[in-house]
């Protein structure tokens, strides 16, 4: 087996965990960023920036959902892993869906 080969192999046990692991990322992202653009330049945590910032939130949750739940095997521990991985990462994306929500319908300043 060649080296790539293995690498492969490797990636793909991997991506039942990537929606654990990336989607909380880019969530914790998108919280602390908003709330460090509200405190120190609240003009700017509203559109644009403040509803691209979300959009790709979601957009980082919904692929590492997608990621963690496709092409999973049968049975298994690993079935289990990715269908929790993707449940875990829908929910988040649904949190930064309304984080985005937020961003467009209060000002930014009267936060």
């Amino acid at each position: 087996m060649t080296s790539v080969a293995k690498l492969r192999s490797r990636l793909m046990q991997a991506r039942p965990w990537c929606g654990m692991v990336v989607a909380p990322m880019a969530w914790l992202a998108l919280q602390q960023g908003l709330g460090i653009l509200v405190y120190w330049a609240c003009a700017q945590g509203g559109p644009p920036l403040g509803p691209t910032a979300g959009i790709a939130a979601c957009a980082s949750c919904l692929a590492a959902a997608w990621v963690s739940g496709h092409r999973l095997p049968a049975a298994g521990r690993t079935r289990f892993v990715g269908q929790a991985a993707a449940g875990l990462a829908a929910l988040l994306a649904f949190a930064c869906a309304l984080l985005t929500l937020s961003a467009v319908l209060v000002p930014a300043c009267a936060r």
